[in-house]
């Protein structure tokens, strides 16, 4: 079991996989583009399945604006 932060909210995952792929398709809306970023850092979509969640990571994720 682990505990991570997604746009600052707890969250405990309590079954394995921990890849951020499985945590998306859990626990957050797919529809619509955003960017991922875990721990400062941007997660491509093509690396979300691969990269594995640890201990405390955070998740942010960031809706794009359009202005001008």
């Amino acid at each position: 079991m682990i505990t991570i932060r997604v746009n600052r909210k707890l969250l405990t995952l309590a079954c394995p996989p921990y890849t951020l792929t499985s945590v998306l398709d859990q626990h957050v809306s797919r529809g619509g583009h955003y960017a991922v970023v875990v721990n400062q850092q941007v997660i491509s979509a093509s690396q979300q399945g691969n990269y594995h969640l640890q201990e405390g990571d955070e998740i942010e994720l960031i809706v794009p604006m359009q202005g001008g």
